[in-house]
């Protein structure tokens, strides 16, 4: 299946991630946006365009800048400081796992230098 690099498809795909990082459904994002859920629906599956009014809505539902729905998501491109951003956005016990993780490679780190 070919990706749509459309800022549609970029905006559907970010939309989709940001919500699945919250731990949301499409009725949660329809709740928190006062959009209809099937239309939520209608938005992920690309049978319908989101007009700059829903994408603000929907970029503040999801708590990020409107200009971030439509920004092209490469993890493999971003700055560590972007990943943390991200890692800010996920649900508490991701957050808690990869900050143990992080915790334990320092530790190792901090043992050596000793």
């Amino acid at each position: 299946m070919q990706t749509d690099n459309t800022i549609h498809g970029i905006l559907i795909r970010n939309m989709i991630r940001l919500r699945e990082a919250k731990g949301w459904r499409k009725s949660d994002l329809a709740r928190e946006t006062g959009i209809d859920a099937s239309h939520i629906s209608n938005l992920e599956n690309g049978k319908k365009h989101i007009g700059l009014e829903l994408m603000e809505k929907i970029a503040e539902a999801l708590g990020v800048e409107a200009y971030e729905l439509i920004r092209e998501y490469d993890p493999e491109r971003m700055g560590l400081g972007d990943k943390l951003e991200l890692v800010e956005q996920l649900p508490e016990i991701k957050r808690v796992a990869i900050e143990q993780m992080v915790n334990a490679f320092l530790r190792e780190q901090q043992s050596k230098k000793l």
